[in-house]
């Protein structure tokens, strides 16, 4: 930074090394690149045209006192003019460059020492010199930046011939040093100031990027939060306290685990773990919180570690995307598929079971792998002398090993018309459900459902037009809320089974009719002749009792008339009444001569019934 005296003068106080040069006007496009480089460095320090400052104005007023000259200054050069940052003895503020002292100095890197300008051929032209009373000495040092560009010169002039000493040829080159420590702090200062500035237009521009994160935080609908290594609170956004009711005070602080719904916190600490434990950079999935007002909302988690500099953890930070309407309408459309599903099982089970106890099975089983329910039971409605509910052996369980106990508790029992589940639903006569079977006074199970940690139960029952035949039960280690529209489609799954019993009642009936029909048919055979015509009046039955009686096989009489045994006893107008009465729907009864196929005759004490269709025809 300091300019160096390099002494040319070897103790000869008259000589002056000087580097010369060709004056004329400078045009800047043809400087060379160090004059263009140093003119954009003189830029840097932003002095040119400022206002007076005491610490210049001060080293001038001392140069000149050292020097004993009447005019003093600090010179700042620039492609054109000599301007004066400081001065002592003049007024004017700047003067054209060429042909100058200073722009001489500038040339080199030393002082430049001219005694006597008029002696001096470099100078004794110069107009300023020529004048009687024109300058004659001058004295100029380099004022040099760490770069090494020069920018300007401290000077002392004035228009008396003279010598300096040696010391204070070196005082000017300490005080040349003092400008050029000026020129570096102002350039620091300059600089600092537009750190300064920077810094504030950067503060400026976090605040607002601050202020426009903190409004998408504060306004976005998903929760945005962080948490310490031990698992609490340290970040929620105003969505939290939107969608859960809990307040941020409230919250910040407090440990995560409490506010996750007790099903799913196992779950939230294997995920937790998993991240801590760094065997996955995220996670993401769904969890259920509590709100304030003690229901809970679905959350799509998403989670990722937050790290230090050093990559050292200190908590997670992540989002919560509520997806409550999502999953209701999920579970929704799941359960009406489950219903749709379940209907047209019971139905197909209504029309292709072989038993009633097939149909409950298979309803059993539907309902538990459909809906989630761990058992499903059967109990039959026995009405011998007082209405009983019997157990049967027809169940659904889903972990036999688990629930052994409550199978075998349920086998030793048999309820009246309104103990435990099965008979409260026989006595109300439709679906009864229970979110906690403990709590239900009429419930007898409570030790072994305690025991096995069963919570809720349904039971419905199923039904013949208004008669109860059977109940169906079911049992859940869950908390499940009754679910009416569930309800009612077991109403009519009830109803579809009910079909299968009333079915196979009617099929039994039926049968026990046709052995009916048999025995009497066996009767008739035995003792009366039977025999059937189509509207033709061709026979297509024909009894055992008849073919004996006329002596004519069966295939000899099937798809002939009764002319093959009619004995000609009888008038045609006999038989046209007879025909007259059966086409108008009436039964005819009288006694007729037939001939045999001996060509014997019997008489027989007929009675005819006619067969009608939809139309009486």
């Amino acid at each position: 930074m300091a300019s160096k005296l390099l002494n040319p003068y070897n103790g000869n106080q008259n000589l002056v090394i000087f580097f010369y040069f060709k004056t004329e006007q400078m045009n800047y496009d043809s400087l060379s690149n160090t004059e263009k480089n140093r003119l954009r460095t003189l830029r840097d320090y932003d002095i040119l045209d400022t206002e007076p400052e005491q610490c210049f104005d001060d080293i001038s007023l001392l140069a000149s006192q050292i020097c004993e000259s009447a005019e003093a200054g600090v010179c700042i050069i620039d492609e054109k003019r000599l301007w004066f940052k400081s001065k002592v003895g003049f007024e004017h503020d700047e003067i054209p460059r060429d042909g100058t002292f200073c722009s001489r100095t500038i040339q080199q890197p030393n002082l430049l020492f001219v005694p006597d300008a008029s002696a001096d051929e470099r100078f004794n032209n110069n107009d300023e010199v020529k004048k009687e009373d024109g300058y004659r000495f001058y004295a100029g040092v380099p004022l040099i930046n760490p770069e090494g560009y020069i920018l300007g010169t401290l000077f002392v002039i004035d228009k008396v011939a003279r010598q300096l000493s040696e010391q204070q040829k070196y005082s000017l080159i300490a005080l040349a040093r003092q400008v050029e420590a000026q020129f570096e702090l102002r350039r620091k200062v300059l600089t600092l100031e537009n750190i300064i500035d920077q810094l504030q237009d950067y503060s400026r521009e976090l605040l607002y990027s601050q202020e426009r994160y903190r409004s998408v935080v504060d306004n976005v609908k998903e929760v945005i939060f962080q948490t310490d290594t031990d698992g609490r609170w340290l970040f929620l956004n105003p969505a939290w306290t939107e969608i859960t009711g809990f307040s941020i005070n409230e919250s910040l602080g407090e440990f995560v685990l409490p506010f996750v719904h007790p099903l799913d916190r196992k779950f939230v600490l294997k995920q937790t773990r998993s991240l801590i434990e760094r065997k996955r950079e995220f996670s993401r999935c769904e969890i259920r919180y509590l709100t304030k007002s003690g229901d809970f909302r679905w959350f799509e988690a998403f989670a990722r570690l937050t790290l230090n500099e050093n990559g050292e953890i200190f908590g997670t930070s992540g989002t919560l995307n509520d997806v409550t309407e999502r999953k209701l309408t999920e579970e929704s459309l799941k359960k009406e598929t489950a219903y749709v599903s379940l209907l047209q099982s019971a139905t197909a089970a209504a029309n292709e079971a072989e038993t009633v106890e097939e149909a409950m099975q298979i309803c059993l089983d539907q309902v538990c792998e459909l809906m989630g329910w761990s058992i499903g039971h059967v109990y039959k409605v026995q009405t011998d002398e007082a209405i009983k509910l019997v157990s049967t052996n027809i169940w659904h369980i889903e972990n036999s090993e688990i629930f052994n106990e409550f199978v075998t508790a349920s086998e030793n029992l048999a309820f009246n018309s309104s103990e435990c589940l099965p008979g409260q639903t026989f006595s109300r006569k439709k679906a009864v459900w229970s979110s906690n079977l403990t709590e239900e006074n009429w419930f007898v199970r409570k030790e072994t459902v305690e025991k096995l940690e069963i919570v809720s139960g349904f039971a419905f029952p199923v039904t013949v037009g208004l008669e109860i035949s059977a109940i169906l039960e079911f049992y859940s280690t869950k908390i499940i809320s009754p679910d009416e529209k569930f309800l009612e489609v077991l109403s009519n799954v009830g109803v579809q089974i009910g079909r299968v019993v009333e079915r196979k009642r009617a099929e039994v009936k039926t049968q026990q009719l046709i052995n009916e029909l048999a025995d009497v048919n066996l009767a008739l055979d035995a003792s009366t002749i039977v025999a059937v015509t189509d509207q033709k009046g061709i026979i297509t039955h024909a009894n055992e009792k008849f073919c004996e009686i006329s002596g004519f096989s069966r295939d000899e009489l099937l798809g002939k008339n009764h002319r093959k045994i009619n004995s000609g006893h009888h008038s045609a107008d006999f038989f046209r009444e007879m025909w007259r009465t059966i086409a108008d729907g009436n039964i005819w009864h009288g006694e007729i001569r037939n001939r045999s196929k001996d060509n014997g005759y019997y008489w027989v004490d007929s009675t005819i019934i006619p067969f009608l269709d939809e139309q009486s025809n």
